[in-house]
């Protein structure tokens, strides 16, 4: 709604009142766009972002943010030859949409790739990172238990980055991410939200520090590193 008249409900604070929305449904079209490296063998790990953000606003952190880090990260690994997996880097739209039934974007690419999708090992998904409002953080999100070693070989090698917050509560479902992959466990790097101001017209690049980005950039890859390795 517009900021009028979120004043004038302020205005009306502890009294009824009567809101109509007016909303329509229209048929569009959404668009994935994704880069495929070789490994050397067929399993896969899911590199992944949304650019797209909600309607009518600036969206640096939400999320052109990740976005320009799954480009960087694209380019580098691009350079150093076959890993032991091979990389899909996904930037997928319609992120803000469908959230009853996931998110158009992902759900998409998953119901259009089920061979890929069966030969993901692993998905880091990278979302408003980069910020002046908090540290980067990257939750670890449904890791069976037969994988804990490679898990903590990977959390070992991002606990030591000063800047660099590891939430392994282990009631978090891997569904919580925003591209989930059926079974697959995820990194998902990921700042605050409750102290940002996204989906508004304050989502700008003034929210952001070049420093943070690129500390993001290089944190992301070193996990990635630690999963191809």
């Amino acid at each position: 709604m517009a900021p009028s008249v979120g004043e004038r409900l302020l205005k009306r604070n502890g009294q009824l009142v009567r809101l109509r929305l007016r909303a329509r449904r229209y048929a569009s079209t959404g668009h994935n766009i994704v880069g495929r490296l070789p490994g050397h063998g067929p399993e896969r790990i899911a590199v992944a972002a949304h650019y797209d953000t909600a309607a009518g606003v600036p969206g640096a952190t939400d999320n052109a943010s990740g976005t320009a880090v799954l480009l960087a990260l694209c380019e580098a690994f691009a350079a150093t030859g076959r890993h032991r997996f091979g990389l899909d880097f996904i930037a997928y739209g319609a992120e803000e949409y469908g959230r009853h039934e996931g998110n158009l974007g992902d759900v998409a690419y998953v119901r259009a790739n089920p061979d890929t999708v069966g030969r993901t090992q692993a998905v880091v998904e990278v979302d408003c990172v980069g910020t002046v409002a908090a540290p980067l953080t990257v939750h670890v999100l449904g890791w069976p238990t037969a994988r804990q070693r490679e898990k903590e070989e990977v959390l070992g090698i991002l606990r030591p980055y000063p800047n660099c917050v590891v939430d392994d509560r282990s009631e978090q479902p891997s569904a919580r991410t925003a591209f989930h992959l059926p079974g697959v466990p995820a990194l998902a790097f990921l700042d605050d939200y409750s102290r940002l101001p996204i989906h508004t017209a304050q989502d700008t690049i003034a929210l952001m520090r070049r420093e943070a980005l690129a500390v993001a950039a290089e944190v992301v890859a070193a996990a990635l590193s630690s999963l191809l390795s």
